[in-house]
């Protein structure tokens, strides 16, 4: 059965380099799994994490090869591909419950609020905070290292 991923801005971190190259290339086999899976990306159009990662395929020139060839990947596979995003609009996204919305960092709620809109989606974050806080209130939420190693595995 499919599964939908609402993933959070370590994506765009490790997809730009930021986290060195064995998370680039870790990142890009997570990706390589989803293509080729039934699964697919949650994505709020006009998101701060849209922009990221729309951003992330327009070919830089301090690109190094590796990047290239991942960015081309990714954008080929998901971003341009219908079949792998579930594209959700702003006025789509259901409130959170006042028990969390104070809990929860005004930059991140929009991811939450995802999470919500669809019920049995697995959030994949690689905020410890956000995490603990997620899990504790029964939101099905996977820490980023954890659910890439079972999904990669």
């Amino acid at each position: 059965m499919p599964r939908s991923l609402i993933l959070d801005e370590w994506v765009a971190y490790d997809l730009g380099g930021s986290g060195g190259n064995d998370k680039l290339l870790e990142t890009f086999s997570f990706l390589t799994k989803v293509i080729q899976s039934p699964d697919r990306l949650v994505i709020l159009e006009g998101s701060p994490f849209q922009t990221k990662i729309h951003s992330l395929a327009e070919p830089s020139t301090q690109d190094t090869p590796i990047q290239s060839i991942v960015r081309d990947a990714v954008v080929k596979g998901i971003i341009t591909n219908s079949s792998k995003l579930i594209l959700i609009r702003p006025e789509e996204i259901p409130p959170l419950p006042n028990k969390i919305i104070k809990l929860i960092k005004p930059d991140d709620r929009y991811l939450v609020q995802l999470c919500f809109k669809l019920p049995g989606s697995i959030f994949v974050t690689s905020d410890r905070p956000l995490f603990q806080v997620l899990n504790s209130n029964r939101v099905n939420v996977r820490y980023r290292d954890d659910f890439i190693g079972d999904y990669t595995g």
